[in-house]
């Protein structure tokens, strides 16, 4: 895998997307904070059309909100969304809420 893309909320709803990338020229990661798990369809057209392979979720997405994700990729590159354990559920609280 060469790119890849890591989609994560690190706003209030309100804020706007802020995108970095790092890595190498072998595994070179793209990573995008989004003010929610409403991703807009132009975030992951640019992903795509950057040349991403596999992009994953994190941060209150959970199976509804990565569904949304999936469809709106239509199959051209795999989706995953981050889980936790039931053993960090107070630590999760603690962050989010």
């Amino acid at each position: 895998m060469e790119r890849w893309a890591f989609i994560y909320t690190s706003g209030d709803g309100d804020s706007a997307a802020v995108s970095a990338t790092t890595g190498s020229k072998q595994c070179e990661l793209l990573t995008v904070g989004v003010p929610s798990t409403a991703v807009d369809d132009a975030i992951i057209e640019d992903l795509i059309e950057q040349g991403i392979e596999l992009l994953e979720l994190c941060g209150a997405f959970g199976p509804a909100e990565a569904a949304k994700v999936v469809e709106q990729v239509a199959g051209r590159v795999p989706v995953g969304y981050v889980t936790y354990a039931a053993s960090e559920a107070a630590g999760l609280h603690q962050l989010f809420g």
